[in-house]
């Protein structure tokens, strides 16, 4: 595929060169020109084509119209993503439509949607338990934020999916690894989450970059791609990178938004988590039994700490900042900005190029970069009160197969790649991006895990670097906590 990349670059310089020679060699370019587009372009549609990938389900499937019910909660505003009733010209929102209107068809099932607006990360496990304690039978599906949901997860109120007919997790629209970790015993499995889940790529955490700034610098706009890819982007460079870039502008010897910053964050909390799981420090593994056993004391993750605590508090370095942190990096006095791919789209407007980067490694130790997904991304989990279990499994199955066909690549290679990424060097590294997504166990089941999960979130916004004595304070109540849960899961 590079390869390809570099043959049109040559071939579009020479289009261009011919261009200024006079109006008939002008209008040849332009040919030839639109001509190698097309080819390109048929090139990454052939390579990004799935429609021809099979599914395990049977062709003979027939449900008789029987209306499968799916609840969202909508606080976000996932609309476009899950329940779209008609073609809106919108690439991502026609695939939508027509993967429903497939679904459907072929499995001769009505689908029926609820979107809950006061759905959010605080109230979904409070709304979804009221629907299943009133014996509500309406939904055959929710899907809420991950954050809610695992709070409610031991109460009985889902069913395992391993034990349902038709589903088929070895297919590649499912998340293997992401399910994994969210579940407790090697057998269950309460939450599932594939293409269907398209919140999952929308909610990864990244980190932006200012290219023309990075140019101005260091020379090559594309030179940390190059440091990724050769496995040298880590903490150390992030921080030499961030405070060289600092330039006080307003001269109050001050860090502020006014000023030339070298790293830009909302906040100090949920900015952490991201850092904090990327750095490959095995803060739970399975045991023999398959359930997952917490080991906080990690001299690696004091390390971490300390420098975390160095880049958000060194000189150009803002963390809290009144102004909207996209306008303030779309006017290009920024270099790095803490974000999730859900934020590109405030940049379509800048003027400046931007790049997309993972999460830095820790040290050159480190093996391969991981990518997180914030807490507020939707899962899906089938209540014991739904009426259709026995069809659930195809429905779902198809809806993440169809996903996977058409919907994905809408979103991915056209709204993401081109809508609002800038050049072909940052589409690779969204690709590299997005291979490397998944949660951490301690990080998912925090909020019932004494929030141990979010421990370097208090460190960095206290600037304390005593690791150690913040684990030790955490690790009774941890332990109790996992117990419970693990008690809780074999009951049920």
């Amino acid at each position: 595929m590079r390869m390809k990349k570099i043959i049109f670059a040559w071939l579009l310089i020479f289009c261009l060169l011919f261009a200024g020679c006079g109006g008939a060699a002008g209008d040849a370019a332009d040919a030839d020109t639109s001509a190698v587009e097309q080819t390109t372009a048929a090139e990454t549609e052939a390579e990004t084509d799935r429609s021809s990938i099979k599914d395990s389900l049977p062709d003979n499937l027939d449900f008789e119209r029987r209306t499968f019910n799916i609840f969202y909660s909508n606080g976000y505003n996932w609309t476009s993503f899950i329940d779209v009733r008609e073609q809106t010209g919108d690439v991502v929102e026609d695939a939508v439509y027509t993967a429903n209107q497939t679904v459907s068809e072929r499995l001769n099932v009505n689908l029926g949607f609820k979107a809950e607006d006061k759905g959010d990360w605080s109230t979904i496990s409070k709304i979804v338990s009221t629907y299943i304690l009133a014996g509500d039978t309406t939904y055959d599906l929710f899907m809420g934020e991950q954050y809610g949901l695992v709070q409610i997860v031991s109460n009985g109120y889902f069913l395992n999916a391993n034990e349902l007919d038709y589903f088929d997790f070895e297919q590649p629209w499912w998340n293997q690894d992401f399910m994994e970790n969210l579940s407790i015993g090697k057998d269950i499995r309460y939450f599932i989450t594939g293409d269907y889940n398209l919140t999952t790529l929308n909610m990864a955490f990244v980190l932006y970059y200012n290219r023309a700034l990075y140019e101005k610098y260091y020379g090559d706009a594309d030179g940390l791609y190059k440091e990724v890819f050769d496995g040298r982007w880590d903490l150390d460079m992030l921080r030499k990178i961030a405070k060289e870039a600092f330039i006080d502008l307003d001269n109050n010897g001050k860090t502020t938004e006014a000023d030339q910053l070298g790293f830009l964050a909302y906040l100090t909390y949920s900015t952490v988590d991201p850092f904090m799981y990327c750095a490959d420090i095995p803060y739970a593994v399975r045991d023999e039994n398959g359930y997952f056993t917490i080991n906080m004391n990690q001299e690696r993750a004091t390390t971490l700490v300390e420098k975390l605590i160095d880049i958000y508090y060194q000189e150009g370095s803002c963390c809290n900042p009144k102004e909207s942190i996209f306008q303030t990096f779309a006017s290009g006095n920024v270099m790095f900005l803490s974000g999730r791919f859900d934020g590109a789209e405030n940049f379509r407007e800048m003027s400046d190029d931007f790049g997309i980067l993972p999460h830095p490694k820790l040290d050159d130790t480190q093996n391969k970069y991981s990518g997180m997904v914030a807490d507020c991304v939707l899962l899906c989990a089938i209540p014991v009160t739904s009426l259709n279990t026995d069809i659930a499994g195809a429905v779902i199955e198809a809806l993440n197969a169809e996903t996977y066909r058409y919907v994905t690549p809408a979103w991915y290679e056209t709204a993401l790649k081109i809508k609002y990424s800038r050049g072909s060097s940052t589409s690779e590294m969204i690709d590299l991006i997005r291979d490397s997504i998944t949660t951490n166990f301690i990080f998912a089941y925090s909020p019932v895990l004494a929030n141990v999960g979010q421990v370097m979130r208090d460190l960095v916004t206290k600037k304390s670097t005593d690791y150690m004595s913040a684990v030790a304070k955490l690790e009774k109540r941890t332990e109790t906590a996992l117990q419970k849960l693990i008690a809780a899961f074999e009951s049920n």
